[in-house]
Order: C-alpha cells, then sequence, then structure tokens
C-alpha cells in the first residue's frame, strides 16, 4: 500500500443525500473504508457537504412551528439546521468503528489569515490527527454567507471542493510535506470523470486519467452548479487543477473506491495525471 501522510476525502452533496432523505448506507460505505484507511496509520480529513439538504429534510420531518415558509430563508440559514444533522450521521458511522468525530467549520477569513491559518493546521495536526480523530470539514456559511453565491474577488473558495483542497495544502504545509505524500479523493455519484465533447452523457468514454489540458477544457465547459449543492463540473475541475499543481496525489471516483485508490490499485474512475487516457470500453 502506498503509505501516504495523510488523505483528504471530499464528499458531495448529491452523494449524501437524494432529494428526499439522507443516504445512510453511503454514509456507512465510506466510514468502513475511511476507518481502514486510519486504522493503516494514514490521519484522514473528510470534507463534507449536505448541511442544507439535510436542513431541508430536517424541517420536512418536524414541520416546525413558527418558521412560517422556512424554502424562502437564506441558503446559509438552513445551513445551520442541516450541520447538526450531517455532523449526527458521520458520527452515527463512524460510532461502530470506535472513532472519534470532530467538526471544523471554516470561512475564507480563517484560511487566508496567516496567524489563523497556522493555529488551525497545528490544531488539526497535533489534537485530532495524531488521536486518530475523523475530522469533518465544511464552510460555515452562516457567518461566510456572502461566499455562496460564488467565486468573490480574491476568494480561496467557493464551495467544497475549493475548500478540501486548501485544507489539504495547509496540512502539507504545516508538516514539511509533499505532495507525493498525500491522496486526495474526490467522490463522486459517477465512477469518474468522462471526456468534455459535445457527445451525449452515455456516448462518452471514462477517463482513466486526465491531464491538465483536458480539466482546462472541462473548466470552460462545464456547468456552474450541480442539482443538489454549489459546486459543479467548473469549480472541481479547477480544485483537481489546484491539487495537481501542488504535487497531491488525486483521484475521482464512486464512494466504494476510496480504499483501492490509496492503495494504489487500478480504479473504475479517474486519477489526474501527466497523460491522456481511457477505460476500455
Amino acid at each position: 500500500m502506498n503509505k501516504y501522510r495523510i488523505a483528504s476525502i471530499k464528499v458531495g452533496t448529491e452523494v449524501l443525500h437524494d432529494s428526499h432523505a439522507c443516504r445512510s448506507r453511503v454514509f456507512d460505505h465510506i466510514a468502513e473504508q475511511v476507518a481502514a484507511v486510519i486504522y493503516l496509520g494514514i490521519p484522514t480529513i473528510i470534507t463534507s457537504s449536505a448541511a442544507v439538504a439535510f436542513a431541508g429534510s430536517y424541517l420536512s420531518r418536524i414541520d416546525g412551528a413558527g418558521l412560517g415558509n422556512w424554502k424562502t430563508m437564506k441558503r446559509s440559514s438552513l445551513a445551520g439546521f442541516g450541520q447538526p444533522e450531517l455532523m449526527n450521521e458521520w458520527k452515527r458511522a463512524f460510532e461502530p468503528h470506535r472513532l472519534p468525530v470532530a467538526q471544523l467549520l471554516l470561512t475564507h477569513a480563517n484560511m487566508s489569515d496567516q496567524h489563523e491559518r497556522f493555529n488551525l493546521a497545528d490544531s488539526v495536526s497535533t489534537d485530532y490527527l495524531t488521536r486518530r480523530c475523523v475530522v469533518v470539514v465544511n464552510e460555515n456559511d452562516l457567518i461566510s454567507h456572502d461566499e455562496m453565491s460564488g467565486i468573490r474577488d480574491g476568494a480561496l473558495f467557493s464551495d467544497n471542493d475549493m475548500l478540501a483542497v486548501h485544507v489539504t495544502m495547509m496540512l502539507m504545509t504545516k508538516l514539511g510535506i509533499e505532495g507525493t505524500d498525500i491522496a486526495q479523493f474526490f467522490v463522486t455519484n459517477n465512477r469518474g470523470l468522462y471526456e468534455p465533447s459535445n457527445l451525449q452523457a452515455g456516448e462518452r468514454r471514462w477517463l482513466r486519467q486526465i491531464d491538465h489540458a483536458t480539466l482546462q477544457d472541462m473548466h470552460e465547459s462545464a456547468q456552474e452548479k450541480t442539482t443538489g449543492g454549489r459546486g459543479g463540473g467548473k469549480t472541481k475541475a479547477l480544485a483537481l487543477m489546484t491539487a495537481r499543481r501542488a504535487g497531491i496525489q488525486v483521484g475521482v471516483g464512486s464512494y466504494d473506491e476510496i480504499l483501492p485508490f490509496l492503495k494504489g490499485h487500478e480504479i473504475r474512475g479517474t486519477r489526474v495525471g501527466e497523460e491522456l487516457s481511457y477505460h476500455d470500453l
């Protein structure tokens, strides 16, 4: 197995929550693989979307009196209802593996201020990762709601794809390690990435490896956002390019390929590398 110093996993809204309810089995599958990685001695961070989606299912379930039409509330405010629900699900999933879960809510200001960035990296690396804690990261939407509509001038991230990469790079700097010692895996509902083209999705070839030029094409042609969250193909392509430029080992695939990717096995998904190659049809 590749002995990575850190593993960083990004999980999007559509993976964790459908239009009506939490996908508990997906949480369980991810927790099982992450637990295996941690017990192999590789500290792991999860950047998790889905707070707003969890807010919707929670408020629909309790039909809270006095809220009025909660669907008209700002997404940033809804996240305040959803974050506890999301974290409870992560804690539930990791409890059978006897792994504690810590939450880390960040803003652009936290990540751009050198002093705060150092303190964050120190706390995460010293107090959490060395104690086999699962660190679950998300943006503090209640505070940084002005970033929810897009990338504002000078912002480091506009969604959790970029947040995941910058948290990983923060720890890379703090620990003084190379990008080749870090694995970053983006979990998607698809098996990986397919070639950007004018063909229908079912007619495109799945990519075994994607290069910078193809990622650039994807960034220029992809949609701005997904149905369930703020991110989309455009921001994911930017995050993949940013991570790869830092030398980080990057993969994209389904939730059942986290462990194979970290072991260096062939995956049905996509690795980010120097050349463009395709899976066999």
